[in-house]
């Protein structure tokens, strides 16, 4: 599988800026589920073919695992009643 490589490659170059944005503290969930949402309704919208290749057509799936990392580290947030 060369094109899972290819997209791999291309995430770690995108790591640093993805990392400004987990530093910043409450934000980082609702941006990151923001952008989950944006990075799968922009595939839906762009060419299938021009997207498999790139990370532009995947990044939600590692912004999930990213997301889902922070959640099984930290926790949820507790309610305060």
């Amino acid at each position: 599988m060369a094109w899972s490589l290819e997209i791999e490659i291309q995430f770690y170059m995108l790591m640093p800026l993805i990392a400004g944005v987990l530093s910043l503290g409450k934000w980082r969930r609702p941006l990151l589920l923001l952008c989950i949402v944006a990075f799968s309704a922009l595939r839906l919208t762009l060419d299938p073919m021009r997207t498999v290749l790139s990370v532009l057509g995947n990044l939600q799936f590692f912004l999930a695992g990213l997301l889902q990392a922070e959640l099984y580290v930290l926790g949820l947030p507790e309610k305060s009643c």
